[in-house]
């Protein structure tokens, strides 16, 4: 008898997931920067809070996006 031996990528489902979570994260915070007036009206913090908040999901957006280009 022969066994077969089959070799799969055990990382690739976690670096699509960081992959989609850089892609949501990075989107929020442009929502965050680009519409702070509009979305301070929907969820009620101020525009300059929701502005810092943008930018820090940015640069998280960007980590996680590296991250999950790494082997």
């Amino acid at each position: 008898m022969t066994a077969l031996t089959v070799t799969t990528d055990r990382t690739k489902f976690l670096r699509l997931s960081l992959a989609a979570d850089a892609v949501i994260t990075g989107g929020n915070g442009l929502t965050y920067l680009a519409f702070a007036g509009p979305v301070s009206t929907l969820l009620g913090p101020d525009t300059g809070l929701l502005r810092g908040i943008g930018v820090f999901l940015l640069v998280y957006g960007a980590a996680v996006g590296f991250l999950a280009s790494r082997r």
